[in-house]
């Protein structure tokens, strides 16, 4: 009635096959799903974490009883966090809640390693656009178990202004720029926030420096200010004089 020893299962694996020496015996025990003679299935994720015995008894003068006692080991939850985004260009970012670890019951280790410290994404592979995946493995030395998490680079907006001017009062409104379009102009002077029209008229009572912003929103935000110079608008005016005699002395106008 000899069993065949197995095991240590680990606790998420499927049925395991179970045989003994000769035929026609009765299997007993927890997890025994099926049986046909000397061969039986047992189901790991029935019975869960522990020590199990199974028992296979033949009968008759010349039979026989064997009993076995199969391990079944919990799997360690690997958890690398959610999923997320970050802007291009951050310096650092958390992952997990796990740091490497080669020692210990439970072994945590990311891979690409070499893209990590400890639990920390460094900026070196996520200065550029991209999508990149990092696996977390928890390995107890007998189960283990991983899980994904996926990190997405976010281009970074830039909403630096193109410097222009300076604008003397008189002239027609115009068009500022900046790098990127999409985002909102304000400040004295702008009098359409989405094209950035800037109508220096605005500032004829008040020649000077106008500060202008600009800002483009999103999941990567970015602001800029400028500064624009109106100047004032000469006056030429000539004041009317004469008529004048051929004698007179030179004057003044």
């Amino acid at each position: 009635a000899t069993i065949t020893d197995i095991g240590p299962l680990c606790s998420d694996v499927g049925p395991q096959t179970i045989v003994a020496a000769d035929p026609t015996g009765t299997w007993s025990g927890a997890g025994i799903v099926s049986t046909f003679g000397n061969t039986s299935v047992f189901d790991p994720t029935l019975v869960g974490p522990g020590q199990h015995d199974i028992y296979y008894s033949i009968a008759g003068q010349c039979g026989g009883t064997d009993g076995l006692q199969i391990e079944v080991v919990n799997v360690p939850a690997a958890f690398a966090g959610l999923d997320f985004s970050i802007c291009e260009g951050v310096d650092s970012v958390m992952v997990g809640s796990f740091t490497n670890s080669t020692t210990g019951t439970e072994q945590y280790t990311w891979s690409p390693a070499l893209n990590l410290s400890s639990s920390t994404i460094s900026s070196p592979t996520l200065t550029a656009v991209s999508t990149q995946t990092y696996t977390l493995t928890v390995n107890s030395g007998i189960c283990a178990s991983s899980d994904d998490i996926v990190v997405t680079v976010v281009p970074q907006s830039d909403a630096t202004i193109i410097a222009s001017g300076p604008y003397c009062a008189d002239i027609t409104a115009v068009q500022l720029s900046s790098l990127e379009t999409g985002g909102t102009w304000t400040g004295t002077g702008i009098t359409n926030s989405t094209n950035g029209t800037f109508d220096p008229a605005v500032a004829t009572a008040t020649p000077g420096t106008y500060t202008v912003s600009y800002s483009i929103g999103g999941f990567c935000p970015s602001t800029d200010t400028e500064d624009f110079v109106v100047w004032s608008v000469p006056d030429g005016t000539i004041t009317p004089a004469g008529p004048f005699c051929i004698a007179e002395l030179p004057i003044t106008l």
